[in-house]
């Protein structure tokens, strides 16, 4: 019974992370400056190497761990574990080693997460396979809002510019799908009609969607559009987007580039009108054969963190890579490591990584 549970849960969240995820194979990067990739500023300014090693909680025999969700700050993680059927929510300083409790349930937790003022937790868990149960707890444990909605999967979406407020997609088995703002003060669910899932928030009242009845199933970008929640109107943003991110102070684009097929690029923008930097990216194989490669943001450090993967025959290493969206540059992380989720503390000092994040990288 146990394995079936943990099954499940893995298959979650890797189904999860896949749609999250940039669709893209690469190859090998250089950004729009040829600028040189330059070996880790850590070692080469601190004289530290990073390091990578397993949570001391895997190896723990009175709890079962589960998954790690992220970061509740610099250095404190969240994450699920499981006892006599029962699952767990803790926090854990990766520096003191110090854990403790914070919620507790009968059912299987599939996915939590942090808002981006680090006040509120996420918690979707579920009791049989037709509802997904949601709570809203604070960082110190406190339920503060119960919901439960039809669904077999679901994502969320926290608004950076009202963290009271959360965006969840419900899909169905047939992956039909209904949406819901969650208000936590007011503790309302407000159904609303967005043309497509995996929406993210451009500002209070708007949300950002990819356009993917306007590109047909067989392509790979799409029109990013706007959506006016309050009156329904949509605006065209941009055109030929393959994924987008976010993130406090910078919106970034995955586009196609029409001139070079063998070329992605990262553009960053401050905001729709002002772009900062752009990365061209090299990919190998065919449309069909790319997969998602994860990355990370270090908002902190203006940084998005992802991969670099050789093709199988060639004989150099895969690396982690840092690219800085503000000046351009490219440094190299660390070697050797296959592209898997990782998930970044807010001053980008460690690192997550792993498919249930259960190592720690010491950057």
């Amino acid at each position: 019974m146990k394995d079936k549970k943990r099954k499940k849960t893995k298959d979650s969240t890797v189904l999860f992370l896949f749609f999250c995820c940039f669709f893209i194979f690469i190859g090998g990067c250089e950004d729009s400056q040829d600028k040189p990739i330059k070996e880790n500023e850590n070692e080469t300014e601190k004289n530290v190497i990073p390091t990578i090693e397993p949570l001391p909680l895997i190896e723990e025999e009175e709890y079962q761990f589960q998954s790690s969700f992220g970061w509740i700050n610099d250095k404190t993680i969240l994450y699920s574990a499981m006892k006599d059927e029962q699952y767990y929510l803790f926090s854990y300083d990766v520096s003191s080693e110090m854990k403790k409790e914070l919620f507790t349930t009968n059912e299987m937790i599939s996915e939590a997460s942090v808002s981006f003022n680090k006040e509120y937790i996420f918690v979707y868990s579920s009791d049989n396979t037709s509802n997904a149960n949601i709570r809203i707890l604070s960082t110190k444990g406190e339920e503060l809002f119960v919901e439960s909605i039809p669904s077999m999967e679901i994502s969320i979406s926290w608004n950076p510019f009202d963290e009271n407020t959360f965006l969840v997609d419900s899909f169905e088995e047939d992956w039909s799908f209904k949406t819901y703002i969650f208000h936590i003060n007011e503790n309302k669910v407000e159904k609303i009609n967005v043309p497509q899932p995996f929406a993210q928030w451009y500002s209070k009242e708007s949300l950002m969607y990819i356009d993917w009845d306007a590109a047909g199933l067989s392509q790979m970008a799409a029109p990013l559009m706007k959506y006016n929640i309050q009156t329904g109107e949509q605006e065209l943003l941009f055109e030929d987007v393959i994924a987008f991110q976010k993130e406090e102070g910078v919106l970034l684009l995955i586009r196609e580039n029409k001139e070079d097929t063998t070329q992605v690029e990262y553009d960053f923008y401050k905001n729709i009108n002002t772009k900062i930097n752009a990365i061209q990216l090299s990919v190998t194989g065919s449309y069909s054969e790319w997969y998602a490669l994860p990355y990370d943001f270090i908002s902190g450090k203006q940084s998005i963190l992802t991969f670099l993967q050789h093709e199988p025959t060639s004989d150099k290493e895969n690396l982690l890579v840092s690219y800085n969206w503000k000046t351009g540059e490219s440094t190299v992380v660390m070697e050797g490591l296959e592209p898997a989720p990782i998930s970044c503390s807010p001053n980008g000092e460690y690192c997550l990584y792993g498919y249930t994040l259960e190592n720690i990288i010491k950057m």
